[in-house]
């Protein structure tokens, strides 16, 4: 998760700012859970508040939208691949989700839970700053 991090968040380097987020990053992960899910795990479905933060580590997700509620077809909005993030807006914002998510194959993912997120900010709320 933390490689995932640098890369989302572009620490690089060796300046001070770049040494104190990577400080920071390092106090986040015990809040983090890894789990694997088999091909085809729904995730979360359309209207669903989200009850975590999704980083996906290995295998494929897709997130999908109802055309209409006249339609019974789907539109594919994206694919998320190694690396990515999903569920932030539900997660964040307090919404249903405008979407589902499914793992396409068996995937990992490193997750925060609404219950680690509220942990987090009273054991170190600097990492939420």
């Amino acid at each position: 998760l933390k490689s995932i991090l640098i890369d989302y968040l572009e620490i690089y380097g060796n300046d001070e700012a770049s040494v104190r987020n990577r400080k920071i990053l390092d106090g986040c992960m015990e809040y983090f859970k890894e789990e694997t899910v088999p091909q085809y795990e729904l995730l979360f479905t359309e209207e669903e508040f989200s009850k975590k933060l999704y980083f996906l580590k290995a295998g494929m997700v897709e997130l999908t939208a109802s055309r209409s509620s006249a339609e019974n077809k789907r539109r594919r909005l994206m694919k998320v691949s190694v690396g990515g993030c999903f569920g932030e807006l539900g997660f964040f914002l307090r919404r249903k989700q405008p979407f589902k998510a499914i793992a396409m194959e068996p995937s990992v993912l490193f997750t925060l839970s609404k219950h680690d997120m509220a942990r987090m900010q009273n054991e170190n709320p600097e990492l939420c700053a």
